[in-house]
């Protein structure tokens, strides 16, 4: 009953803070479509995405092995969060946008406040290994990149790469820190963390292909 409580709170500190932002934008895209939010799985084929191998060059530093795994991983889904809430909030800015990849953007900006928000209502304690923030660090300079980027079709490709690739490296380190983590609670979260965030690289992976197959 206690969980129940806390994620539905969680649910409405992340509906506050999505509406917060829309307010604050002079344009607001498109709606994610409902079928997004009741079903995800009309849209994303399968559970989960395998990224054991994905290409990432960000290992896990043997020095923190005193360190609970699932701190390390609700720290790298806090920064993730952040930054593509960030970079969500800048695509939804561009009056310009096509729709699939406004709806794209939505959708991310909605689950990632959701998800933040849901981590600390259930007081889930994180903690930010180097690599984390290396991740971090490298991330931010390249979303903070597509700001720079004045045409709003040039604008929609390099943010989908964007989000393909950093969906990609951040899964990559989730699947090396989830076996290991040992809080039963932590553990469900990120579990379920971690099938959204491959529903989101499949789908960043499908806009991509559509607009390659355009050109």
């Amino acid at each position: 009953m206690k969980k129940l409580l806390l994620t539905l709170a969680a649910a409405g500190v992340a509906s506050a803070v999505v509406a917060s932002r829309r307010r604050q934008r002079a344009y607001v895209a498109p709606l994610v479509p409902d079928e997004w939010r009741t079903d995800p799985d009309a849209y994303f084929d399968g559970d989960a995405i395998n990224t054991r191998n994905a290409g990432s060059d960000l290992d896990v530093d043997d020095d923190l092995d005193e360190v609970d795994s699932a701190r390390q991983a609700l720290g790298l889904l806090r920064t993730v969060d952040e930054q593509e809430i960030e970079a969500a909030e800048e695509a939804l800015e561009r009056t310009d946008l096509e729709t699939p990849v406004a709806e794209y953007a939505e959708m991310l900006l909605s689950h990632h406040s959701e998800n933040l928000a849901a981590a600390q209502a259930l007081r889930l304690e994180s903690f930010t290994a180097p690599e984390v923030s290396d991740f971090a660090e490298r991330r931010a300079e390249r979303l903070h990149a597509l700001a720079d980027i004045g045409d709003d079709d040039e604008f929609a490709g390099a943010y989908l790469q964007a989000m393909v690739e950093g969906h990609e490296q951040a899964l990559a380190m989730l699947d090396r820190l989830i076996p290991d983590a040992v809080d039963e609670d932590a553990r469900d979260f990120l579990a379920s963390s971690r099938r959204s965030m491959s529903q989101h690289l499949q789908r960043g992976r499908e806009l991509l292909e559509q607009r390659r197959s355009l050109q």
